[in-house]
């Protein structure tokens, strides 16, 4: 399978919620069976399928920002603090490596939105649109002269 075949199977896969909640659930019963059995403690099972639910659900965010050309940057940041939230719970990350990766975010978040505009600023239209997105909105006000066509 291509890599770009693969990403758009699994981009369809995280943002279809129906097939999250079923891992979920997979995760959740592999999760009570390991308990069960003696091969892994509720504390770790519970703190492992935290930080996996929580990168689920900032991938499936990720993705979804993606696809509709624009971040949703204040989600974005939630979604990934829950995923350092869930580390920290998890025992992976201290209270100090959770605090510089949070401000490492917070930064993220006030910058990246600023560099996406400046990226997606198109100087040859009017409004600053990209073309496809400017030619598309305004398909019927546009006045083409008879010299261009």
């Amino acid at each position: 399978m291509a890599p770009a075949t693969a990403l758009r199977t699994a981009a369809a896969w995280l943002l279809d919620p129906a097939k999250r909640k079923a891992f979920y659930g997979l995760l959740g019963a592999a999760g009570t069976f390991l308990v069960v059995m003696g091969v892994a403690t509720d504390s770790l099972v519970t703190g492992v399928a935290g930080v996996v639910v929580a990168a689920l659900d900032l991938l499936a965010l990720l993705l979804a920002s993606w696809k509709a050309h624009r971040g949703d940057w204040t989600g974005i940041y939630a979604a990934a603090a829950a995923v350092v939230a869930a580390l920290k719970v998890a025992g992976v990350l201290t209270d100090g490596q959770a605090s510089h990766v949070l401000d490492i975010l917070a930064a993220g978040v006030a910058i990246i939105p600023m560099l996406a505009a400046f990226l997606r600023t198109d100087t040859g239209t009017p409004t600053g649109e990209p073309e496809s997105e400017y030619l598309a909105r305004h398909a019927g006000e546009l006045v083409i002269p008879a010299a261009e066509a």
